[in-house]
């Protein structure tokens, strides 16, 4: 599988940055939430955290 393709048929990964007051930027989708926190440690200078969506409560 391409490593930049994200499965349809499974849970994706969020990097969330920021916070609500000064505002939140999303980024992804990552495959797995270890993906999600590489790419954050490395490219986030800001509060971030890993947020995995549920399906089917919006």
């Amino acid at each position: 599988m391409d490593k930049h393709a994200v499965p349809t048929d499974g849970p994706i990964h969020i990097v969330s940055v920021g916070n609500a007051h000064d505002g939140i930027t999303l980024y992804g989708p990552f495959i797995t939430a270890e993906d999600a926190g590489d790419w954050a440690a490395q490219n986030c200078y800001d509060d971030w955290q890993v947020v995995t969506p549920q399906k089917g409560i919006w």
